[in-house]
């Protein structure tokens, strides 16, 4: 094991004379089994499942860090400049977020769940429209103020070099796809499915609406399926069973599409299912 002081000099050598290779360092030592090449808009690191060609589905995302060259910066000044670019562009609404937000300079990496800190970014009284590298800013210290009790409490922080067996770990045990999908599993691409219709690309549409929502809720469990996310919102009634509305409006709206989605797409799949022998009529 190096000792964290010649792993930290040596990091932030490459990152004074190399810039961005540095990055391409930490991916490579730390995330060589992962696509560490996405680009999503300006975020500065990426981590995402590997892809095989071309996909039928966006890129499943991992990490989305803030990287910082040196040590000067701090970790959570880090994270909060991250969550501005995020909410400024709104990454979310064209991406799919990651399971966590990273920040990480030439010593040291952290870790925080994507859904800790979902909530900042449906806030209607915030100002978004500004610079997020610009750390001078009254809504830069203003947003560091909401998210800091969740940084202390969540953040996981690893050195390069004293913590790599751990770093390593955390990786491999949380880098997973879909949380239940191994990296080894077979994805969907061009060559396997080659034609997706308007109807499944609704109900795809409005399923990741409803996701949205659910998870910008204080209590959202990141792995939660459908049958979860409708018992949350249309809870039980005293025998137990879920109840068949919610009081909630805007989930209602986001169900009800769905359901009119998905209808439409069985309206669609209906008669192939005949043609093709699945069932007889």
């Amino acid at each position: 094991m190096h000792s964290s002081t010649k792993t930290n000099n040596h990091y932030a050598n490459i990152w004074e004379h190399t810039g961005r290779r540095a990055e391409n360092k930490v991916a490579h030592d730390y995330f060589a089994d992962y696509d560490s090449t996405q680009i999503i808009g300006k975020i500065d690191f990426c981590i995402a499942v590997p892809q095989d060609g071309a996909e039928l589905f966006e890129t499943e995302s991992l990490l989305w860090a803030e990287a910082k060259a040196g040590t000067k910066k701090g970790i959570y000044e880090s994270f909060v400049q991250l969550i501005l670019t995020i909410g400024k562009a709104r990454t979310f609404d064209s991406y799919l977020p990651p399971a966590f937000l990273g920040a990480f300079d030439a010593e040291k990496i952290a870790f925080l769940p994507y859904t800790n800190i979902i909530d900042v970014f449906y806030q209607n009284d915030f100002n978004w429209n500004v610079t997020s590298n610009d750390h001078e800013m009254k809504e830069f210290w203003q947003l560091y103020g909401q998210v800091k009790t969740d940084i202390e409490r969540d953040v996981l922080l690893y050195r390069f070099g004293t913590d790599d067996k751990e770093l390593h770990k955390f990786i491999s045990g949380n880098f997973i796809v879909g949380k239940s999908r191994r990296l080894s599993k077979i994805r969907i691409n061009k060559n396997n499915f080659t034609h997706i219709s308007p109807e499944a690309q609704a109900v795809l549409d409005a399923g990741r609406e409803l996701w949205h929502y659910y998870h910008a809720q204080p209590d959202a469990n990141p792995n939660a399926a459908l049958y979860d996310i409708r018992l949350h919102f249309q809870g039980t009634n005293a025998k137990g069973k879920m109840n068949a509305d919610s009081n909630d409006a805007r989930y209602t709206e986001l169900i009800t599409a769905l359901r009119q989605h998905l209808k439409q797409l069985a309206r669609k799949i209906e008669p192939k299912v005949y043609e093709y022998g699945f069932l007889l009529k």
